[in-house]
């Protein structure tokens, strides 16, 4: 594995082979096992309409019911040239989920600087989370395969690498030890369905993305795809399929906690 080629690309081109090239391999876990905790609450303050509206094929949601519910819709029905609708829609529900805390922002297209094989290139977020003194404490890559071929895993990997050296280079900036490793909380968008991420990125790692080295010791990352009782394709306008989709966005919200608590 050691002799894969390597070679200076940004995060939107990195595939498979990267995954290879660096001895990362991702494992799906089941619920319990990735949250270690029990995934059954939806927090208060959330519209009525968000967990109890249900869609009506061929109609649109009427202009008194809650925004976000337009959202979901548009992004349901995303046609090639309108992908953005599913990043509008995901950093809409992201703000409702009150994962804009204080001290943190959502931004959508922010490009990272993604140090690899001796040059520079850039990692595209689709969406993220950044503390407003500095540091990504979350990211989120749509699946744009109605317009590419290219798996956004291997994207939101790269990205995670970036977002480390990032974080790094804020806190050596700021005079503040540099950290060994970070877990980084990530997030793939298949329309409205979602597939949830943490991504251990170390020193070794990234350094060896840095040298175009093959790292001796492997990375797993940890994946968890919910499990709901429609069809993914459907995605969260169904109400059974919605109500299981925030309860895993409420539950996933603590690693990106855990994560600032590392920056600070």
């Amino acid at each position: 594995m050691a002799n894969l080629i390597r070679s200076a690309k940004s995060g939107s081109d990195w595939t498979e082979a990267e995954l290879n090239a660096y001895n990362i391999k991702v494992r799906i876990e089941g619920e319990k096992e990735f949250f270690q905790s029990s995934v059954d609450k939806i927090p208060d303050g959330l519209s009525e309409d968000l967990i109890t509206y249900e869609f009506i094929e061929g109609e649109y949601v009427p202009d008194e019911k809650d925004k976000i519910l337009s959202y979901l819709d548009m992004a349901s029905r995303t046609l090639k040239g309108q992908e953005s609708m599913v990043d509008d829609f995901t950093k809409e529900l992201l703000f409702y989920m009150g994962y804009e805390s204080k001290g943190r922002i959502l931004r959508t297209r922010h490009s990272l600087g993604f140090v690899i094989c001796g040059d520079t290139r850039t990692a595209q977020t689709d969406v993220c989370i950044m503390r407003r003194r500095g540091g990504f404490l979350l990211l989120m890559q749509e699946d744009k395969r109605l317009i590419s071929i290219r798996d956004p895993e291997p994207q939101v990997i790269a990205e995670a690498i970036a977002a480390f050296q990032e974080n790094n280079k804020i806190r050596r900036n700021n005079n503040i030890q540099k950290l060994d490793e970070m877990i980084i909380p990530c997030i793939t968008m298949v329309g409205t369905f979602p597939r949830f991420y943490l991504v251990p990125v170390t020193k070794e790692l990234s350094d060896c993305v840095i040298d175009a080295q093959y790292p001796p010791n492997i990375t797993t990352i940890l994946s968890y795809i919910p499990k709901i009782p429609r069809r993914v394709s459907d995605g969260m306008k169904p109400i059974e399929n919605r109500k299981k989709i925030l309860q895993c966005f409420e539950a996933f919200k603590k690693f990106v906690d855990d994560m600032e608590k590392e920056l600070l």
